[in-house]
């Protein structure tokens, strides 16, 4: 409860701050397929809060949601604002539904021509919601993509991607690391590379921080 308040206390004081992370095509290092916001709350010392706890907690609580949809709202100013770039942003699985926090966003994404370039990210540190497909097709039918993250590693990774056929998957760091210790890690990463590119046209793997990993 701490933390969701300092949470609430930093949006409600415009502390949420982004920091942006460039997600690049394997082939072809150069070219970026997207930039991904990382939100970050500022507490009233000026500290960074963990973001990682914070959303455990808010998830806990029920109260993601209308985290999520002031993350959202922040990354759509971005694009409305911006002259063609393709940005991402995640929400939690439980905030993947229909529903009144999303009114509005949806209604943004109707009228300006942003939703093409709008990647949104479902991780799955908690359990989609049973409205996730509809949620899913009505961003497609506005022109936004849809990616899976955390795969492998979440809530029931390989049926959330086959309900939610993602446009891509990204797999956890956890996979790529492994590969590096063991063959038997390898096999493994290489079968699911080859699992999530059955389902999604565009496989991320998060954590590659050295050209012999690409």
């Amino acid at each position: 409860m701490a933390l969701a308040t300092k949470a609430f206390d930093a949006l409600r004081d415009g502390r949420l701050t982004m920091i942006w992370q460039s997600i690049a095509s394997a082939d072809a290092p150069q070219r970026i397929l997207y930039h991904e916001a990382l939100a970050r709350l500022i507490d009233g010392h000026g500290n960074m809060l963990p973001i990682g706890p914070v959303v455990e907690a808010l998830e806990r609580l029920r109260l993601v949601r209308a985290f999520d949809h002031e993350v959202v709202a922040s990354v759509l100013d971005e694009l409305e604002a911006g002259q063609g770039e393709v940005l991402g942003v995640n929400i939690s699985g439980s905030s993947a539904r229909i529903d009144s926090w999303w009114t509005s966003l949806f209604e943004r994404l109707k009228r300006r021509d942003v939703a093409r370039r709008l990647v949104i990210e479902i991780t799955e540190t908690a359990a989609l919601a049973p409205e996730a497909p509809a949620f899913v097709a009505a961003l497609r039918k506005l022109g936004c993509r849809v990616a899976l993250d955390d795969f492998g590693t979440g809530h029931a990774s390989l049926r959330a991607a086959l309900a939610l056929s993602p446009d891509i998957i990204k797999i956890d760091g956890f996979f790529i690391r492994n590969a590096g210790l063991s063959a038997a890690g390898r096999r493994m990463f290489t079968h699911l590379v080859g699992l999530a590119g059955s389902i999604a046209d565009t496989v991320i793997i998060e954590g590659i921080e050295a050209s012999e990993q690409e």
